[in-house]
């Protein structure tokens, strides 16, 4: 595990989950949290459970800039509900990303404020 990288805890409700099910989810939501956001640093859990014939994901992400996100998604298998939740939480990153970043053009204004 790299320095940057989120510390991920895979719990399973009433359901045991198996290590290649674990290793998948930690290496796919540090690559996909990577891929949105520079400040990786932080805590993921995420608890799958098993209502009926529905499997639910539920990721709660908490980043080191002080941002928490959290998803819920289900689906018949278990591999497919944790897909549409890292989807949701990729694209909730992503957002946040969005609406932190400075838009203005500081050295612009600086420019013009100049002449």
């Amino acid at each position: 595990m790299k320095m940057t990288d989120l510390r991920v805890r895979v719990t399973g409700r009433n359901l045991d989950v198996g290590e290649t099910m674990r290793t998948k989810i930690t290496e796919d939501l540090n690559r996909g949290i990577a891929r949105y956001s520079s400040s990786r640093d932080g805590d993921a859990v995420v608890t799958l459970s098993k209502e009926r014939h529905l499997y639910i994901v539920e990721i709660l992400l908490h980043l080191d800039s002080k941002v928490s996100l959290e998803v819920k998604a289900d689906a018949a298998e278990p591999h497919a509900a944790f897909a549409q939740a890292l989807e949701k939480i990729e694209k909730r990153v992503r957002r946040t990303k969005r609406k932190l970043t400075d838009h203005h053009n500081s050295e612009k204004e600086k420019g013009l404020a100049a002449d």
